[in-house]
C-alpha cells in the first residue's frame, strides 16, 4: 500500500484504502475470505453484532494488524464507525497504536459519509481541553474543561501542570470524564500554558481490566488582557 518514500495519509493512499474496503466494493464470499478480511468487512459495514461475535471467538484480534498492517481500531476509525470503535476501546484496544506511523484518530471519518459520525469517533479517541467561555472573564483568572472521552480515576488538582506565573487556583469533577479547573496568571506574565501530563490518569474499568493511562494534551496557551479569551485560547487534544 505504501513506500518509505510515500506519506501514510497522501491522497493516493486514502484512496487505495477506500477502493479496498469502500462502499459498492465487490469482495469474496465469507468462506472464502482470511478471518480477519471477514473482520474488516464487518467493520466497514457497520456490522456491530458480527464485530462483537468475532472478537468473542477471537479476542486477540483486538491487538493484532491484518495483511494489510491496520488494526480493527485503525479500520473502524477510518470508515467513522464510532459504535464498534467503543466496542474496540472496551475490549482494550490501543489508541496509541500506529499503522504505517499514523494513529487511528489521524484517520477518523476519513471514509465516513455522515460527519457528524467522524465527530463522534474523535470525541471517542481524544480528550478535549478548552475554555469555558460562561465563566472566564477579560481579567487575569480564566476556567478551562478538561474533557476525558472516558471515565477516570486518580485525576486531581497536582495533576495539572502550569508554566512559570500561573497557578491552578480552582479545580472540581462534574462528572466522571469533565472536570473544571480555574487557572490565575500572576501579574508578571502576559500568558501561560496549562497541559495535562501523560500518565496521570486512567481509564475507568472493573477489577482485573486492562489499565490504560492517558497521553500527554500537549500545551494549552492562554494570554491575558490581550484579546478576548475566545479569539486566544486554542484547542488540543489528547488520547487517554
Amino acid at each position: 500500500m505504501s513506500s518509505a518514500s510515500t506519506p501514510p495519509l497522501c491522497r493516493s493512499n486514502v484512496q487505495w484504502w477506500t477502493r479496498t474496503y469502500g462502499y459498492g466494493k465487490e469482495h469474496r464470499s465469507e468462506g472464502e475470505q482470511p478471518a480477519y478480511e471477514q473482520l474488516y468487512c464487518c467493520i466497514r459495514d457497520n456490522q456491530v453484532e458480527r464485530v462483537q461475535r468475532f472478537l468473542d471467538a477471537h479476542p486477540s484480534a483486538v491487538f493484532t494488524k491484518g495483511n494489510n498492517q491496520r488494526t480493527p481500531l485503525f479500520v473502524a476509525s477510518f470508515f467513522g464507525r464510532h459504535e464498534i470503535v467503543k466496542l474496540l476501546l472496551r475490549r482494550g484496544a490501543d489508541k496509541d497504536l500506529p499503522c504505517a506511523g499514523v494513529r487511528p484518530i489521524d484517520v477518523a471519518g476519513y471514509a465516513a459519509v455522515d460527519p457528524v459520525d467522524r465527530m463522534k469517533v474523535q470525541s471517542l479517541l481524544h480528550v478535549i481541553v478548552r475554555l469555558d467561555e460562561r465563566h472566564s472573564s477579560a481579567d487575569r483568572a480564566v476556567r478551562l474543561q478538561i474533557h476525558f472521552s472516558e471515565c477516570v480515576d486518580e485525576f486531581t488538582l497536582e495533576d495539572i501542570a502550569t508554566s512559570e506565573g500561573c497557578v491552578v487556583s480552582a479545580f472540581s469533577m462534574l462528572r466522571g470524564d469533565l472536570f473544571l479547573a480555574t487557572v490565575q496568571l500572576l501579574p508578571s506574565v502576559s500568558a501561560c500554558s496549562v497541559e495535562v501530563p501523560a500518565g496521570v490518569a486512567r481509564r475507568r474499568q472493573p477489577a482485573g481490566g486492562r489499565c490504560v493511562f492517558n497521553a500527554s494534551s500537549g500545551p494549552f496557551h492562554v494570554e491575558a488582557n490581550a484579546i478576548p479569551p475566545r479569539d486566544v485560547a486554542r484547542m488540543h487534544r489528547t488520547r487517554i
